[in-house]
């Protein structure tokens, strides 16, 4: 134990003191820097999830009839009218793929398509038919469904054992427009059984127009035939006058009228097609004639899932 005066005893408690003064800055400091505040936390928001509908179509060309050294050919001319129709029937733009080995396009369009634009884009070679009508056997289809009182065709779209309907026809369900516009089955005659041996292909058509008949108070279509397909419904109409003629179009009977002479200047005015059927018609007939059949193997909606 040291004894310390007085004088001494000031010092030393100052010196003390000093030094306190002088690290406790230091101390401080060392005291944050050892003892950071937390980070914040950032929320992030998930983004939704979009759900979107394309469609994708699946259509192979039949090149039976085409040599092998035309193939190619055949199929860069289909390729074209097919982009042709999509754009001129406002499905576009859409993304179409060719397998050249097996003749098959695949179309993925980038929206839902309805369905009868999808059959008007894989129409083939003939986008409107015409047959004749096997007048006799339509006659007795429809007093046998009305004896029966059931249609001639089960729940699948079969006919039933007691429709009698030739080899060498088919059978359609003739149906028209009403006034309000609706689509209702012919009263007279509601089942025609049509040839099927095509009497004049669609190919031979250039045009078709919209007709307003004021009198009536209905439209219908009025066909523009080539050269060939002048001469070949000239022949037909001179050759069947008092017979039925039906038009066949996207699978289904649209119309059917009774020749009452010869049709001779290349003209035909048909009923049975709304407003929006010719529109669709003029579009696909502008895209240019195709003499390739297509068939069309699927039609798919694809679920596609966009952040």
């Amino acid at each position: 134990m040291f004894n310390l005066s007085k004088e001494q005893t000031g010092k030393k408690i100052l010196s003390l003191f000093l030094a306190l003064a002088f690290f406790y800055p230091l101390l401080t400091f060392t005291s944050c820097k050892t003892a950071p505040e937390p980070e914040p936390v950032v929320q992030v928001k998930k983004q939704p999830v979009v759900v979107k509908k394309q469609t994708r179509a699946v259509i192979q060309a039949d090149l039976s009839s085409v040599s092998d050294e035309l193939k190619d050919e055949a199929l860069n001319r289909v390729i074209n009218i097919i982009a042709k129709r999509i754009d001129n029937l406002g499905a576009g733009p859409a993304k179409v793929s060719l397998s050249r080995q097996d003749a098959k396009f695949t179309i993925l369009f980038p929206k839902e398509i309805p369905t009868e634009t999808i059959n008007l884009i894989a129409q083939g070679s003939d986008v409107v038919t015409f047959h004749l009508v096997d007048t006799d056997a339509s006659v007795k289809v429809s007093e046998d469904s009305m004896r029966n009182m059931e249609t001639p065709f089960d729940d699948q779209g079969n006919l039933r054992s007691w429709v009698k309907v030739p080899s060498d026809c088919a059978l359609y369900e003739y149906t028209e427009l009403s006034e309000d516009g609706k689509t209702v089955r012919n009263q007279e005659v509601p089942y025609v059984v049509v040839k099927k041996e095509v009497s004049l292909a669609g190919r031979h058509i250039k045009s078709a127009s919209v007709m307003d008949d004021g009198m009536f108070d209905s439209i219908y279509v009025d066909f523009t035939l080539d050269g060939e397909g002048t001469k070949t419904f000239a022949s037909l109409t001179y050759r069947n006058i008092g017979n039925a003629l039906a038009v066949i179009s996207d699978g289904e009977l649209k119309s059917v009228a009774t020749i009452m002479e010869a049709v001779l200047e290349g003209e035909v005015a048909m009923l049975g097609f709304s407003r929006e059927e010719i529109y669709a018609l003029q579009k696909v007939l502008s895209s240019g004639s195709l003499d390739i059949p297509l068939n069309l193997l699927e039609v798919k909606t694809v679920i596609v899932k966009q952040q």
